[in-house]
C-alpha cells in the first residue's frame, strides 16, 4: 500500500489495476512496514501503530480490510487484529520440514521436498483464542533464484496438483502463495507453471469438485456453516463436514 506519489516504491498503479480487475480480487493486509509480529522485539505499541497505518492507507483507497497475512508467517499481536475488525489471517505453514530447528537443514529438506514432489498438506481453518479464523499456508510457489533454478517447473505444477487433489479428497483447504517478485526470476517459466495450475483448478471447479475463494470468502462461508463459531466457542478445530468439495486459495503479496 502507498503513502506517497512514488510510483516505483509504493505501487499505486498496481493497486488501481487490482481494484478494477475482473474477476474481483480481495486486498488483504500484509502489514504496513513488514515488521515481524512474532519477534520478541515487536512491542504492542509497534504492532498497534503498524496495523493502524495499514488500515488508514487502505481506507484512502476505499478498501476495508478483513484479512491479514503475517510477514514471514510469524504470528503475534492477534488481539490487535481483532480489535481493528480483522476476521481471518493466514497462520504459519504446515509443511513437514518447518519443525526442524536447524535453518540449514530445514532449507535442505525444503529443496528435497520440492525435488521429490511430496504432496503438500491441506488444512481445516480453525477459530483461535481471539475468535479469529486461522487458515494455514500449505505451499509456497518457489522462485527460480539460486539452487531453486535446478527444480523443474513441472515439479511445481505436479506438487500443486497433488495439493489440489488432496483438498478435494479430504474436503479441506489448499492455500498456495507467492510474492510477485518471485516470478521475476523466470517470468516465462513460472507464469507458464501458474497457467497450468489455473487450468487444472478450472477443470476441477467445472466438475463441481473444487471451490476457489478468497480468505474473506472462506471466513464468511465457514462462520455461516459452523455452529462452533455461531455459539462463540473459540479455539476449537473442526472438520468441514458440511463441505463436500475442496477449497483452493491462491494468494500473492506485494510486500
Amino acid at each position: 500500500l502507498f503513502r506517497s506519489e512514488d510510483p516505483i516504491w509504493y505501487g499505486r498503479d498496481i493497486l488501481d489495476k487490482i481494484l478494477t480487475a475482473e474477476p474481483k480480487h480481495e486486498i488483504a493486509s500484509h502489514s504496513f512496514s513488514h515488521i515481524i509480529f512474532g519477534d520478541p522485539g515487536c512491542s504492542t505499541e509497534c504492532a498497534w501503530a503498524d496495523i493502524l497505518e495499514s488500515i488508514k492507507t487502505a481506507r484512502d483507497l476505499g478498501v476495508y480490510l478483513s484479512s491479514f497475512v503475517f510477514p514471514r508467517n510469524s504470528e503475534g499481536h492477534k488481539g490487535i487484529l481483532k480489535k481493528y475488525g480483522f476476521k481471518v489471517y493466514r497462520g504459519g505453514g504446515n509443511e513437514w520440514y518447518n519443525s526442524i530447528k536447524s535453518r540449514r537443514l530445514r532449507r535442505a529438506c525444503h529443496i528435497l521436498d520440492e525435488l521429490l514432489c511430496i504432496s503438500p498438506k491441506t488444512s481445516s481453518p480453525y477459530i483461535d483464542e481471539h475468535g479469529l479464523i486461522n487458515t494455514l499456508g500449505n505451499m509456497l510457489y518457489l522462485s527460480r533464484l539460486g539452487v531453486r533454478r535446478f527444480i523443474p517447473i513441472s515439479n511445481r505444477i505436479l506438487k500443486a496438483k497433488k495439493g489440489i487433489c488432496r483438498a478435494i479428497k479430504k474436503g479441506e483447504v489448499f492455500h498456495m502463495w507467492f510474492h510477485p517478485f518471485n516470478l521475476a526470476s523466470d517470468p516465462e517459466g513460472l507464469l507458464y507453471g501458474l497457467e497450468e495450475i489455473f487450468v487444472y483448478v478450472r477443470e476441477k471447479m467445472d466438475r463441481g469438485l473444487l471451490n476457489n475463494c478468497t480468505m474473506e470468502e472462506l471466513y464468511r462461508k465457514y462462520t455461516a456453516d459452523n455452529w462452533y463459531y455461531n455459539l462463540r466457542m473459540v479455539h476449537k478445530r473442526w472438520k468441514m463436514s458440511s463441505c463436500k468439495v475442496g477449497i483452493i486459495q491462491i494468494a500473492d503479496y506485494l510486500a
